[in-house]
C-alpha cells in the first residue's frame, strides 16, 4: 500500500475548495471547455461526495484534483505530480494516431524502433487513454495520446495508469513490431542517461539547447533546429531583473557547455559565454544568402516552450520589422488576480491602466488588441536585449537579411507553448508545416502561476491569460500541410528525423 500520509476529511474538503477557488479566481475562462459552470460544479460536488469519511491519502487527493484540473481541458492548468523516479528505456512518440517507439537505450532493443504500443501490464492502450484523461487536460483531440506517452516515461505515474495501490517494480509492455509480430518486454524503472539509439540518415545539427543549423547543399536547403526557447543568451537578458538562482545556475551550465571551460564567477561574463540566438540567425542568414539557398526547414519538434523573444529575433532576421509586428500581433487578455500580482508584479496591469480613466481590479482583464507598432517592438527589443542593441542599433543591418523562397516548419505532437508560438508566427508569415499536429490549440491559455494547497501541500498551476496565436484561425487544431503518416514513418525506416526528411522531399 502507498505510504503517503492520510488527510482528515475536513482537510481534504478544504483543499478541494481551495483548488477550485484558485482556478475560478485566476484562470481567464475556467469553464469554457468544461461544459459550463454548473457542469463543472456538479463534478466538484461528486468529488467531495466521493471522499472517504476517514479522509483520503495524499495520493488519492492528488488524483481527484488532477481530474478536476483535467476537466478544464487546458494543458497549462494541472496538478504537479512528483518528480520522475525512473523511466522506461524507450522514447515513445505519437505518429498518425499510434504510439510508436522512436528510440531505445541499448542496441539490444534496436529492433523495437518503429513498434506500436498495444498494452501495458495487460491494460490496452484505449483503456490507458481513458485513465490518462483524468491526469492531465488536453486542448486538442491529439492531446490525450501525447500525455499518455509522457506519463509512461515517468515511472511514478505507472500506479495510477495501472490502477495499482503503489507503483510496480516492473511492468510488461506489449508491442506490434514493424514486421507484424507480437513482442513483450518487461521493464524496470531506470535512471540511466546516455545517448538514445535511433536510426538516422541525416547529420543533425546538435547543441545543448541553443538554436543551431546546418546547410544541406545537396538539397539546396538549410536545417535550423530550435530545441528550446530558453537555452540562449537573450532569454536570460530579457528576464534579467527577475532571474532566480536556478536560472543563473542554468546560464552558467550553458556557458560551460558552449565554451568547454568553467563559467566565470562574474555573471555578466558567464552570460556572455552563452550562445546568442541572434548571432546564430545572423550567421544562418549570411550563409543562406551567399549560397542563395532555396529552402529553410525550421525544426521545432523537441521544443516545449520557454521565452517567446526568440520568435521576434528570427522574424527580424528573416523578414524584417513588419514581420516582428505580425509575430507579436496576438490578441489576448491577461486576468488580474492576486496570485499573478504576487508572482509577477503589476507591470502588465499598470500599462493597461495608462490607457483608461480607471484602475483594474482583481477578476478583470487587461485586454490586448494585438496591434503593436514597429516603434513599439523596436524599442522593446533595443531596451531589453543588450545583445540586440549592441549588434543592430541604430542601423538594423540584419533586418530582413535573407528569406529563402520556401520556409517549412517540422513539428511534433510535443511542440508546445512558446515553441508553438514560433510555429504559429512562421505559419502566418507564409511557412508550410510538416509532421505531426501539436497538442496545443492555436488559441490557448498560458502565462501560468503556481499555488499550493493549505493542508496537503500539493502544488498546482493555472493559466492566467488567453492568447490567439493565429487571429484568423484555426482556433482548435493546427493540422500540418503534410502530415507524417504511418506509411511515411515506415518508408523512412523509422528514422528519428523522418519529419525533416519528409519536409526536404516534399519542398526541395
Amino acid at each position: 500500500m502507498s505510504s503517503e500520509a492520510e488527510l482528515t476529511h475536513d482537510e481534504a474538503v478544504a483543499d478541494v475548495r481551495a483548488f477550485v477557488d484558485a482556478i475560478e479566481a485566476t484562470h481567464p475562462a475556467p469553464f469554457v471547455r468544461a461544459g459550463g459552470r454548473f457542469e463543472y460544479y456538479e463534478r466538484v460536488q461528486s468529488t467531495l461526495d466521493a471522499l472517504p469519511p476517514e479522509g483520503p491519502s495524499k495520493r488519492r487527493l492528488r488524483e481527484e484534483l488532477a481530474a478536476l484540473a483535467a476537466a478544464v481541458r487546458d494543458a497549462h492548468t494541472f496538478v504537479v505530480h512528483p518528480m520522475a523516479d525512473g523511466s522506461i528505456p524507450l522514447r515513445l512518440g505519437a505518429v498518425d494516431g499510434d504510439i510508436r517507439v522512436r528510440a531505445v537505450r541499448s542496441d539490444e532493443r534496436r529492433s523495437l524502433v518503429g513498434a506500436r504500443l498495444r498494452r501495458v501490464a495487460g491494460v490496452g492502450v484505449d483503456e490507458l487513454l481513458d485513465r490518462q484523461r483524468r491526469l492531465r487536460g488536453s486542448e486538442t483531440p491529439h492531446g490525450d495520446r501525447t500525455n499518455l506517452l509522457l506519463s509512461l516515461r515517468n515511472w511514478r505515474s505507472m500506479a495510477t495508469l495501472l490502477a495499482a495501490d503503489d507503483r510496480p517494480a516492473r511492468a510488461t509492455f506489449e508491442f506490434r513490431a514493424p514486421d507484424g509480430s507480437a513482442v513483450r518486454e518487461t521493464f524496470e524503472p531506470t535512471t540511466d542517461g546516455g545517448e538514445w539509439v535511433a536510426p538516422s540518415t541525416l547529420d543533425r545539427p546538435a547543441s545543448e539547447e541553443w538554436p543551431t543549423y546546418r546547410l544541406l547543399p545537396e538539397r539546396d536547403a538549410a536545417w535550423l533546429r530550435v530545441p528550446s526557447m530558453d537555452g540562449h543568451r537573450e532569454a536570460f537578458e530579457y528576464r534579467r531583473d527577475g532571474l532566480d538562482e536556478h536560472s543563473r545556475t542554468r546560464a552558467r551550465s550553458l556557458c560551460r557547455a558552449a565554451t568547454g571551460e568553467p563559467a566565470p564567477e562574474d555573471f555578466d561574463d558567464a552570460l556572455g559565454g552563452v550562445p546568442a540566438a541572434l548571432d546564430v540567425f545572423r550567421d544562418l542568414a549570411g550563409e543562406m544568402a551567399a549560397a542563395e539557398t532555396e529552402t529553410l526547414v525550421v525544426d521545432v519538434r523537441d521544443n516545449t516552450g520557454g521565452n517567446r523573444i526568440l520568435v521576434d529575433l528570427l522574424a527580424y532576421v528573416l523578414y524584417g520589422w513588419d514581420a516582428v509586428v505580425t509575430a507579436r500581433d496576438r490578441p489576448g487578455a491577461l486576468r488580474y488576480s492576486d496570485r499573478l500580482v504576487e508572482e509577477r508584479g503589476t507591470d502588465s496591469f499598470e500599462r493597461a491602466d495608462e490607457n483608461g480613466a480607471w484602475d483594474l481590479r482583481p477578476g478583470e482583464y487587461a485586454v490586448d488588441d494585438g496591434d503593436p507598432s514597429v516603434e513599439d517592438v523596436r524599442s522593446d527589443l533595443r531596451d531589453s536585449l543588450p545583445t540586440f542593441e549592441r549588434s543592430e542599433s541604430p542601423d538594423w543591418p540584419f533586418a530582413g537579411k535573407y528569406a529563402p523562397p520556401t520556409v517549412v516548419v517540422a513539428t511534433a505532437a510535443t511542440t508546445f507553448s512558446a515553441g508553438f508560438s514560433l510555429l504559429a508566427a512562421l505559419r502566418r508569415l507564409g511557412a508550410s508545416v510538416v509532421g505531426t499536429a501539436p497538442v496545443q490549440a492555436p488559441t490557448y491559455f498560458g502565462d501560468v502561476v503556481t499555488f499550493e494547497l493549505p493542508n496537503s501541500g500539493l502544488t498546482a498551476m493555472t493559466a492566467t491569460s488567453r492568447i490567439e496565436t493565429l487571429p484568423e484561425g484555426p482556433d482548435e487544431v493546427l493540422e500540418p500541410d503534410r502530415q507524417l503518416t504511418s506509411e511515411d514513418f515506415d518508408r523512412y525506416d523509422h528514422d528519428r528525423d523522418a519529419s525533416v526528411l519528409l519536409a526536404l522531399d516534399e519542398y526541395c
